[in-house]
């Protein structure tokens, strides 16, 4: 046939497609060829693709595939593999390029061929053929999706963004597609032509193919389900496996539009597939590829997109569980980071109210199950602890926000002219925007034994967490409260660990051949002056600490060189065979269960006094002051009722037991300047104390004692001076983190000896 005749056969076909669509299944297969076949014709002694002849097999193949069901294609294997030979060709001509390399390349003329291309392709993708089966789907998407994102990565990202916003507006096809529909408008316009160039019109330009190309990706995006999905995530992978995963953003942002174009019931399968896809990686590398992936779940994470039905608890599980085993490879690992960025930004946007619960319970049960053997649970704690700082954060940053845009509404709403009454709030920290529930102290109080670990990074890192749980998230009342409050309890349990803390000689777990000693022979708070400072042991109630001895009797026993942690009796979930037994970190909680408190269940432990950090520092008695000092602004009668018992202990008890004893192994525990510390400590709260609640003779008194000489200066000076710890400690926490405190000149005395 000559083309002209060529033309009319095929044009001729196309209104055979549109007038015989119901019978379309008895010419099918001559459809196909026919399609195929036309594809081949080349342009006389020019040897290139006749556009004009490609151009109406399109439109034939576009009517095919609108009007085809999928099923009677898939049911004939002539006509599915034809199928199939068409669909790769049309994809070979969405990435054309121009031919020959010594000359100057002809964009208009790729532009054409590629619409052409993309074309066919959006009638593949807005047919349901591609869905007719699950075997079929798999295979025409591993062709048409490499032929898109080769259009999408081919223009620059900020065309794509422009063209992106565009469809959020209007998401019809191309208008360069209007003459190949199958489907016309009713007024039927003449669409710009993709067959030849016309002297004195402009050809499409490289932004008509990039938003083609955008546009036939949303139509078959959108269709999808939890399967095709996936199909359509896979196929993306192996795209990006073969060109490489170096282009971090322009990923983030395929990652975040496709997550949008997918209907809402369906968009967690994105994050969740790419999550999986970072879970099966080799973990013995940091590859780009690696980090492209960690930034593509961040970015939808924090993005405005709902996510519905997403499963935070699974996606937080396999985050926590790559973080350690990257850990016990290599604990500098440059992975690190991005994953505990990863995690915070779960806090961005709440599903459900107990879902910041929910997660850090979660990491909490995590971190008690690593055993005390481990020697990378030192940094796994302090990385996951940094992981709840950092979901904190996001989380209270996202409720400014809301509460910000909440009033920013209301403001419309009330009277004409007249600013909001509630104005004044926003420059007030918001607490609570009824979007999430707070942090329950129940929750956190799993982790308070982190504050008395053996690690001085992990003290460091817990106490900014705990600072910033106390000042955001403990619940505001200046109101007494029944003793029976889980308040009551948690307030316990702060001043258990802050009294562990201090006074601890060798912070840290006890050895495995350490015996459980009885209450009466732990080195703890008399029960006249501190009742109960451990959390309750069961669902019942409260689990009382018989915890009368004298000082007399706390002495450390020949070979014993410090005090440990360990609980006084098993609970009553423990599991068989649980080698955590006597570790500084909750055992796993069930819901509706509680422990016995493990800061003061103490043990006289056989470990040896081995570095500047496994006793507290400077650092340790500032972030004490710190804490007190939020706890007693937040709540203060709860911080008032369990509180003063226990610096009465704390002042006797560092007067008998912190005293140098020949013999006793305890010449490295530094009590004498600890001693000091906690007086000064004791000093500075007895301040507050009265200043808060109008004792101006207590608050004098505490003036004195701050004044005295003997007294080093703690707060202000000393912790804030590095020569005072070890270069060890120094560099144990990284610099973007550090917890700081205002500097000043050190004074004359020092509370830890030399280190020349």
């Amino acid at each position: 046939l000559t083309p002209r005749s060529l033309l009319i056969s095929l044009a001729i076909l196309r209104a055979l497609i549109s007038e015989c669509r119901r019978d379309l299944a008895l010419f099918s297969r001559s459809i196909v060829r026919i399609v195929n076949s036309a594809l081949e014709v080349k342009v006389y002694q020019k040897g290139e693709p006749d556009l004009e002849v490609i151009g109406r097999a399109a439109s034939c193949f576009i009517a095919y595939t609108t009007y085809a069901e999928g099923n009677s294609m898939g049911t004939d294997d002539a006509v599915g593999s034809t199928y199939l030979i068409v669909l790769r060709k049309f994809a070979v001509l969405a990435t054309a390029r121009p031919a020959g390399q010594d000359e100057k390349p002809d964009l208009e003329t790729q532009n054409r061929t590629r619409l052409i291309g993309l074309a066919a392709l959006n009638g593949v993708a807005s047919s349901d053929a591609v869905f007719s089966s699950a075997s079929d789907s798999r295979k025409q998407i591993d062709l048409v999706i490499p032929a898109l994102l080769f259009n999408i990565f081919d223009g620059p990202i900020e065309a794509l963004k422009v063209e992106s916003a565009k469809i959020e507006v209007d998401a019809s096809p191309s208008p360069f597609f209007t003459e190949f529909s199958a489907r016309r408008p009713a007024p039927d316009r003449r669409a710009p032509s993709l067959h030849a160039h016309i002297p004195g019109e402009k050809g499409p330009a490289e932004t008509d193919v990039l938003s083609a190309a955008l546009r036939s990706l949303h139509a078959l995006v959108r269709q999808c389900n939890v399967n095709t999905a996936t199909q359509v995530l896979e196929a993306v992978f192996a795209f990006f496996d073969r060109v490489g995963w170096n282009d971090v953003e322009r990923s983030c942002w395929l990652a975040e539009r496709l997550t949008a174009f997918v209907t809402l019931q369906y968009r967690f399968v994105v994050p969740t597939r790419i999550v999986e896809l970072l879970f099966d990686m080799d973990d013995n590398s940091s590859t780009r590829k690696q980090t492209t992936v960690v930034s593509m779940i961040t970015t939808i994470l924090n993005s405005s997109i709902s996510l519905v039905g997403l499963g935070v608890t699974d996606l937080l599980n396999n985050l926590v569980g790559l973080i350690i085993r990257r850990l016990h490879i290599d604990e500098t690992d440059h992975l690190l980071p991005p994953l505990v960025q990863c995690i915070a930004s779960l806090g961005t946007h709440i599903y459900y109210a107990d879902q910041i619960n929910d997660i850090i319970e979660e990491i909490a049960l995590r971190m008690a199950e690593i055993p005390t053997t481990d020697k990378s649970r030192p940094e796994i704690l302090r990385v996951l602890i940094y992981a709840i700082t950092g979901l904190l954060d996001s989380a209270m940053t996202a409720d400014v926000a809301e509460a910000r845009a909440t009033a920013h509404r209301e403001s419309f709403s009330a009277n004409k002219g007249k600013a909001p009454a509630r104005d004044s709030l926003l420059d007030q920290p918001v607490r609570s925007t009824g979007r999430r529930n707070p942090v329950s102290v129940e929750v956190w109080q799993e982790t308070l034994p982190l504050l008395c670990e053996a690690s001085y990074a992990v003290r460091a890192a817990y106490a900014r967490a705990l600072v910033l749980f106390l000042t955001n998230e403990l619940p505001r009342d200046n109101n007494p409260v029944p003793i029976e409050s889980p308040l009551y309890r948690f307030c316990n349990a702060v001043h258990a660990a802050i009294y562990t803390l201090a006074m601890s000689s060798c912070l840290g777990t006890g050895s495995s051949t350490s015996s459980i000693i009885s209450p009466s022979d732990s080195p703890v708070i008399p029960s006249t002056e501190f009742k109960e400072t451990s959390t309750d042991a069961s669902e019942q109630g409260q689990v009382k600490s018989d915890q009368s001895e004298s000082a007399s009797k706390a002495e450390a026993k020949p070979g014993k060189n410090g005090v440990s942690f360990n609980l006084t009796e098993p609970t009553p979930f423990a599991t068989p065979g649980d080698t955590t037994n006597g570790a500084a970190t909750p055992t796993k909680r069930r819901r509706g269960s509680r422990r016995v408190s493990l800061p003061l269940n103490r043990l006289d432990s056989s470990l040896v006094l081995a570095h500047f950090e496994n006793v507290a520092t400077p650092f340790d008695f500032a972030v004490i002051v710190k804490i007190l000092y939020e706890l007693h602004d937040a709540v203060p009668y709860a911080a008032l009722f369990t509180g003063v018992p226990m610096l009465l202990a704390l002042d006797r008890d560092a007067g008998t037991e912190l005293v140098r004893r020949p013999g006793d192994g305890r010449q490295n525990a530094w009590v004498l300047e600890r001693k000091r510390s906690i007086r000064e400590v004791l000093a500075l709260i007895w301040k507050r104390l009265g200043d808060r609640w109008g004792l101006q003779e207590l608050a004098d008194f505490a003036n004195k004692v701050c004044a005295s000489p003997l007294l080093v200066s703690l707060v202000f000076g000393s912790c804030a001076d590095s020569q005072l710890a070890p270069r060890a400690v120094r560099g144990s926490e990284p610099s973007s983190n550090a917890w700081r405190y205002p500097a000043s000149s050190r004074g004359s005395h020092s509370i830890l000896p030399s280190h020349d």
